[in-house]
């Protein structure tokens, strides 16, 4: 009888230290993701409206259910951000095209393109007031933009932005001196 105690109790704090451990995991790893979304004391909201923040270098952003092939498509239940998706070299003033699709259920999403002097233009932009749209917004363009010469950067930005998107740039000229390069 008391062999079966021992063994009984032997699971049961087996059973207890597993469940610790993964409790102890999902801490930590909350506690990860709510520092990076607070780095220097900044939230999501002031990087989506910061255009020195979008023009930087860095990208901050978290994103859940992502998949990439052939350009860009991700699929996003929640993004808040920035993610830099293309960089562009050009080596004289040159003439490209992107081609973006995209599905939009709530939050703020916007794509832009950040020019070599850092102005930004803004590809395309979708706010969804309140918590869930009821219906997806379904948007697909083609936009032609003229680069100068130098280094520009495609980037996406979000808050609390969930639905999905497709990008694809190419120039116009396939003569044009332009490097596009995917930044994976």
């Amino acid at each position: 009888m008391n062999l079966r105690y021992n063994s009984s109790f032997k699971k049961l704090f087996i059973i207890l230290i597993a469940i610790f451990g993964i409790l102890a995991f999902l801490i930590i790893i909350s506690f990860v993701s709510y520092r990076n979304s607070k780095e220097n004391n900044i939230s999501f909201e002031e990087i989506y409206n910061d255009n020195s923040r979008i023009i930087s270098q860095e990208d901050y952003n978290i994103k859940f259910l992502s998949v990439s092939y052939n350009g860009y498509y991700e699929r996003f239940s929640k993004f808040n951000g920035i993610d830099t998706l293309y960089k562009i070299n050009a080596g004289e003033d040159v003439d490209i095209l992107i081609n973006s699709e995209i599905t939009f259920k709530s939050g703020n999403f916007k794509i832009v393109l950040v020019l070599p002097d850092g102005e930004i233009k803004t590809v395309c932009e979708f706010k969804v007031k309140g918590r869930l749209a009821l219906f997806s917004t379904k948007e697909v363009r083609t936009t032609e933009f003229r680069l100068p010469k130098g280094t520009s950067y495609i980037k996406v930005v979000g808050l609390n932005a969930r639905g999905a998107y497709n990008i694809k740039v190419s120039k116009v000229n396939e003569d044009a001196k332009v490097e596009i390069l995917e930044n994976n």
